[in-house]
């Protein structure tokens, strides 16, 4: 259980840029496939080291991959028009305990920051910050979150690999 909530917060960490992005038009990525990588935390990378072959094949089944030597994780995603549009922008790095306020979006230039403020649990901070390249075919993201226990920090990039 352990291993499938790290897993699953570091690879929900990467949806909200285009979240994000398809809420501020100047920001909308490329349709087409992405590989969306981040960088996995030392507690994900023990329990994923830990693993044998057989349970890190079957976990790579679901359009995951990972690098256990570079300390990371791939997510390939289809992005389009409609499940653009259905994202909400960082909701999904919050715990689903979560009471926030509407998150804060800004953007200038190719650079995206959504701000979530949290009263439960007590004092919830998520500053995420998204920079897309000029073409808006790569972008890189910074997920801080605060006030739940220890500050949890969450990067990565992400780069369309093609039509899907």
């Amino acid at each position: 259980m352990r291993l499938a909530t790290c897993l699953l917060s570091a690879l929900f960490a990467t949806l909200p840029a285009l979240a994000c992005a398809a809420q501020d038009s100047t920001l909308v990525p490329q349709a087409g496939d992405w590989a969306i990588t981040t960088q996995l935390g030392a507690e994900q990378l023990a329990i994923l080291k830990s693993l044998d072959a057989e349970t890190l094949n079957a976990l790579s089944q679901h359009q995951l991959s990972y690098d256990l030597n570079a300390g990371t994780m791939t997510a390939q995603r289809c992005l389009n028009k409609s499940n653009l549009a259905g994202w909400n922008p960082g909701e999904k790095e919050l715990p689903s305990s979560a009471e926030c306020a509407a998150p804060k979006i800004s953007s200038k230039g190719n650079v995206l920051s959504v701000s979530y403020q949290c009263t439960q649990p007590a004092g919830l901070q998520l500053n995420s910050r998204y920079e897309f390249s000029a073409a808006r075919d790569s972008y890189t993201f910074v997920h801080e979150l605060s006030g739940n226990g220890e500050p949890t920090r969450i990067q990565g990039k992400a780069r369309r690999s093609g039509d899907c």
